[in-house]
């Protein structure tokens, strides 16, 4: 199976996941780090930092971004404490990683990074989207784009 295959099989099941694993009441994301063949060597949803206590505040926005160890990180945080190789795997997202997330895969050594595109509709996220895309760009960073109908229809299932 082509690696694209992989990948779209892979969101599907990262939605999956987050659905069932996530204690984000805001957001079912989820990330996982996928070998050249097509492996998962990690998956991660939103998540406080471990031992960090979980309170309903710390999930809202500003606090978040102070608290919340997004998705994309979480997973090649994971993988690392795991002694997991993350340079030149791939990175499949439920979400578009934002600006901090974009740093962590290129200084990670991540190749590549397929999600859906990112929602550009609300200015504060648009800004970390934005610069994301960018510097993925600039770091020559292979993006794929996923959408959750197409990955569906390929696999008879539903998203």
């Amino acid at each position: 199976m082509a690696l694209q295959d992989n990948l779209a099989q892979i969101y599907l099941e990262l939605r999956h996941f987050a659905k069932a694993n996530t204690l984000d009441p805001y957001s079912n994301a989820a990330a996982a780090i996928v070998t050249a063949d097509g492996t998962c060597i990690a998956m991660a949803c939103n998540k406080l930092a471990r031992g960090v206590c979980n309170e309903a505040w710390r999930w809202n926005r500003p606090q978040r971004y102070l608290w919340i160890e997004m998705a994309p990180r979480a997973a090649i945080y994971d993988a690392v404490r795991r002694g997991q190789q993350v340079a030149g795997q791939w990175l499949v997202a439920t979400v578009f990683p934002v600006a901090d997330d974009a740093r962590a895969i290129i200084e990670s050594g991540i190749r590549g990074v397929a999600a859906p595109a990112p929602d550009l509709s609300d200015r504060l996220e648009s800004d970390y989207y934005v610069a994301a895309q960018r510097m993925l760009f600039e770091a020559a960073i292979q993006v794929e784009y996923l959408s959750a109908p197409a990955a569906a229809g390929m696999f008879g299932a539903s998203s």
